[in-house]
Protein backbone atom coordinates (compact mmCIF):
# COMPACT_ATOMS: atom_id res chain seq x y z
CA UNK A 1 0.00 0.00 0.00
CA UNK A 2 2.46 2.36 0.65
CA UNK A 3 3.78 2.59 -2.57
CA UNK A 4 0.19 3.33 -4.16
CA UNK A 5 -0.59 6.72 -1.68
CA UNK A 6 1.45 9.62 -1.09
CA UNK A 7 2.85 10.28 2.11
CA UNK A 8 0.41 11.21 4.94
CA UNK A 9 2.31 14.80 5.10
CA UNK A 10 1.92 15.56 1.40
CA UNK A 11 -2.25 13.62 0.73
CA UNK A 12 -3.44 15.09 4.03
CA UNK A 13 -4.91 11.42 4.98
CA UNK A 14 -3.93 8.00 6.28
CA UNK A 15 -5.43 4.58 5.19
CA UNK A 16 -6.04 2.39 9.05
CA UNK A 17 -4.53 -0.72 8.49
CA UNK A 18 -7.79 -1.81 10.71
CA UNK A 19 -10.81 -1.91 9.03
CA UNK A 20 -14.58 -1.34 10.28
CA UNK A 21 -17.61 -2.12 9.10
CA UNK A 22 -21.12 -0.29 8.63
CA UNK A 23 -24.85 -1.41 9.15
CA UNK A 24 -26.85 -1.24 5.75
CA UNK A 25 -30.49 -2.01 6.13
CA UNK A 26 -32.20 -3.75 3.43
CA UNK A 27 -35.65 -1.31 3.02
CA UNK A 28 -37.83 -4.19 1.43
CA UNK A 29 -37.04 -6.54 4.22
CA UNK A 30 -35.41 -5.09 6.90
CA UNK A 31 -32.40 -7.78 6.70
CA UNK A 32 -29.55 -5.48 9.09
CA UNK A 33 -26.38 -6.31 6.79
CA UNK A 34 -22.72 -5.62 7.83
CA UNK A 35 -20.50 -4.55 5.51
CA UNK A 36 -16.79 -4.31 5.71
CA UNK A 37 -14.97 -1.29 5.46
CA UNK A 38 -11.78 0.74 5.16
CA UNK A 39 -11.06 3.81 7.53
CA UNK A 40 -9.54 6.40 5.66
CA UNK A 41 -8.98 9.49 8.44
CA UNK A 42 -8.20 12.88 7.04
CA UNK A 43 -6.51 16.15 8.07
CA UNK A 44 -9.56 18.23 9.33
CA UNK A 45 -7.82 21.13 7.80
CA UNK A 46 -7.98 20.00 4.14
CA UNK A 47 -11.85 18.47 4.53
CA UNK A 48 -11.53 17.57 0.61
CA UNK A 49 -8.48 15.28 0.61
CA UNK A 50 -10.43 12.00 0.48
CA UNK A 51 -11.09 12.58 -2.80
CA UNK A 52 -7.46 12.10 -3.89
CA UNK A 53 -6.76 10.25 -7.22
CA UNK A 54 -4.38 7.72 -6.01
CA UNK A 55 -6.57 6.98 -2.89
CA UNK A 56 -9.56 6.68 -5.74
CA UNK A 57 -7.28 4.03 -7.12
CA UNK A 58 -6.60 2.37 -4.44
CA UNK A 59 -10.05 1.55 -3.40
CA UNK A 60 -10.80 0.94 -6.89
CA UNK A 61 -8.12 -2.15 -6.62
CA UNK A 62 -9.53 -2.95 -3.06
CA UNK A 63 -12.60 -3.27 -4.30
CA UNK A 64 -11.40 -6.02 -6.87
CA UNK A 65 -10.46 -8.17 -3.85
CA UNK A 66 -13.46 -7.61 -1.83
CA UNK A 67 -16.87 -5.71 -1.43
CA UNK A 68 -15.80 -2.95 0.27
CA UNK A 69 -16.69 0.54 1.36
CA UNK A 70 -14.77 3.70 2.09
CA UNK A 71 -15.17 5.50 5.90
CA UNK A 72 -13.89 8.93 5.89
CA UNK A 73 -13.35 10.23 9.14
CA UNK A 74 -11.67 13.73 10.28
CA UNK A 75 -11.61 12.26 14.34
CA UNK A 76 -13.55 10.43 16.78
CA UNK A 77 -16.35 13.43 17.17
CA UNK A 78 -16.76 14.16 13.51
CA UNK A 79 -19.35 13.72 11.00
CA UNK A 80 -18.38 11.00 8.20
CA UNK A 81 -18.68 10.20 4.90
CA UNK A 82 -19.05 6.78 2.94
CA UNK A 83 -17.79 6.34 -0.31
CA UNK A 84 -19.65 3.03 -1.68
CA UNK A 85 -17.78 2.12 -5.40
CA UNK A 86 -20.00 1.09 -7.60
CA UNK A 87 -22.10 -1.45 -9.52
CA UNK A 88 -23.29 -3.56 -6.27
CA UNK A 89 -26.06 -4.10 -4.46
CA UNK A 90 -25.80 -0.89 -2.28
CA UNK A 91 -25.32 1.23 -5.61
CA UNK A 92 -26.22 0.21 -8.59
CA UNK A 93 -24.88 3.20 -10.83
CA UNK A 94 -21.78 3.35 -12.75
CA UNK A 95 -20.37 5.96 -10.22
CA UNK A 96 -18.66 6.24 -6.54
CA UNK A 97 -21.34 7.61 -4.67
CA UNK A 98 -20.51 9.66 -1.38
CA UNK A 99 -22.93 9.91 1.26
CA UNK A 100 -22.84 12.01 4.55
CA UNK A 101 -23.64 10.75 7.48
CA UNK A 102 -24.47 13.10 10.33
CA UNK A 103 -25.24 10.12 12.55
CA UNK A 104 -21.79 8.76 15.10
CA UNK A 105 -21.87 5.50 15.74
CA UNK A 106 -20.68 3.48 18.74
CA UNK A 107 -16.94 2.03 18.02
CA UNK A 108 -16.62 -1.14 17.39
CA UNK A 109 -14.56 -3.80 19.58
CA UNK A 110 -11.68 -5.57 17.60
CA UNK A 111 -13.72 -9.03 18.49
CA UNK A 112 -16.63 -7.66 16.39
CA UNK A 113 -14.51 -6.51 13.51
CA UNK A 114 -13.03 -9.72 13.21
CA UNK A 115 -16.04 -11.98 12.86
CA UNK A 116 -17.23 -9.23 9.70
CA UNK A 117 -14.02 -9.95 8.50
CA UNK A 118 -14.64 -13.73 8.92
CA UNK A 119 -17.95 -13.80 7.50
CA UNK A 120 -17.04 -11.81 4.84
CA UNK A 121 -14.93 -14.64 3.36
CA UNK A 122 -12.12 -11.83 3.01
CA UNK A 123 -8.92 -14.13 2.07
CA UNK A 124 -5.69 -11.97 2.46
CA UNK A 125 -5.36 -8.30 3.59
CA UNK A 126 -7.23 -5.46 2.30
CA UNK A 127 -4.06 -3.23 2.76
Amino acid sequence: MAETVNRPDYCHYVVDTVPDFIHVTNQATGVINKILAVQIWCDPLFPEAYKDVKLNDLLIKLNKKQLIVAIIRFDENSDTYVIVPPNNFLNTSDEWEIIYSPCKETEHSLEEIAEVVKNSNLKESLI
